[in-house]
């Protein structure tokens, strides 16, 4: 999304600035060597950066929306149709604060629900529980995927999942998954 990219950006340039400048020399000597302490400098910034996402706006509104949604819970719990106006009525305007592109609900069998913006087609159709984000927030954990989409050069995004919970706590029993992309 938009406002993940702005925030991830100065992250990312004080983790390229933490990165050692090898010259053509030392890197010629001992190229494993110098590609190896990259690899585990990108490694270690790549979970400093996914921590730093885990605690931003976006991932706390979808934390916040899976405990405290009561239009969601009955979304997934089958109380409301699939692509009930309600339930499109309470993601719309929080996908537009958060600038991001969509906002998808996921029952416990990884069925979408509802999407908004709304993607008729898709309702009932995509299933998600194959998919490390859907199984991740399924088991009780926000988290955040990288996703490249498309044809070559692909278009990189994130993908931001967290859990619906049957009540208003943490920890309980999940019933769904919200996934702001």
């Amino acid at each position: 999304t938009a406002t993940i990219s702005a925030a991830l950006t100065p992250s990312l340039a004080i983790a390229s600035s933490r990165l050692p400048s090898f010259s053509r020399r030392e890197a010629s000597g001992k190229p494993a060597v110098a590609t190896s302490m990259l690899a585990t400098l990108a490694q270690r910034h790549a979970v400093q950066l996914s921590e730093e996402v885990l605690r931003g706006r976006a991932m706390g509104a979808a934390a916040m929306l899976g405990i405290n949604e009561p239009v969601l819970k009955a979304l997934v719990q089958g109380q409301l149709a699939a692509d009930a106006p309600q339930v499109l009525e309470r993601l719309e305007p929080v996908r537009r604060a958060l600038e991001a592109e969509s906002i998808s609900v996921m029952d416990a069998s990884g069925r979408v629900l509802a999407q908004a913006p709304h993607h008729p087609a898709s309702i009932g159709q995509q299933q998600q529980q194959g998919m490390p984000y859907w199984q991740q927030a399924f088991a009780g954990q926000e988290n955040v995927s990288p996703l490249a989409e498309g044809e070559l050069p692909p278009r990189r995004s994130f993908l931001l999942a967290a859990p619906i919970y049957a009540q208003a706590q943490r920890g309980g029993l999940v019933v769904g998954v919200l996934a702001l992309k």
